[in-house]
């Protein structure tokens, strides 16, 4: 199991925990989580969705994430426990990198 990280300049930070394995496209998101002034929270709020996060619990396609973070200037982390961070879009904002601590 994956978690797929959303992160933008704004300190939105969307979780979706995911069956993502290796090399697959396909995958479905088992748990969509928001941090809000650094703590955690189950769905995402009404702010969040207006900007286009409306991901829920549904199949999705790698390739559909990524094409997201890029038109959104989102950076996308795929993490796993024990294994190094994977950046797999990595926007930035005035030159700087958008996550930087996380990756």
């Amino acid at each position: 199991m994956k978690t797929l990280v959303f992160l933008d300049n704004a300190g939105t930070h969307v979780e979706l925990l995911t069956d993502l394995i290796d090399g697959n496209q396909q995958f479905t998101v088992y748990q969509v989580k928001e941090y809000i002034d650094g703590v955690a929270q189950l769905g995402l709020s009404d702010e969040t969705i207006a900007k286009g996060f409306d991901f829920g619990i549904d199949e999705y396609d790698l390739g559909q994430m990524i094409q997201f973070a890029t038109d959104n200037d989102c950076t996308l982390i795929a993490m796993e426990t024990g294994v190094e961070s994977e950046v797999l879009y990595q926007a930035t904002y005035y030159g700087e990198a958008i996550g930087g601590d996380l990756i």
